[in-house]
């Protein structure tokens, strides 16, 4: 639930009393697939969003 919701695997750790993030992450990251498939749009929406605005750059940058 706290990977899910954005909490920093390290306070995870701590606050579950794991004694390493390793293990936070070893027992925990495999219940949630969907949190692969929530990086990969996130990385996707940005990447387009730069190549976006460096096309928008070069038109400006033409049309002056």
């Amino acid at each position: 639930m706290l990977l899910k919701n954005g909490i920093n695997p390290k306070i995870g750790a701590e606050r579950l009393g794991h004694s390493s993030v390793q293990i936070y992450l070893d027992r925990y990251s495999h219940l949630l697939p969907d949190m692969q498939r929530g990086a990969i749009d996130l990385l996707e929406a940005k990447m387009l969003d730069a190549k976006q605005k460096k096309r928008l750059r070069k038109v400006a940058v033409t049309k002056m």
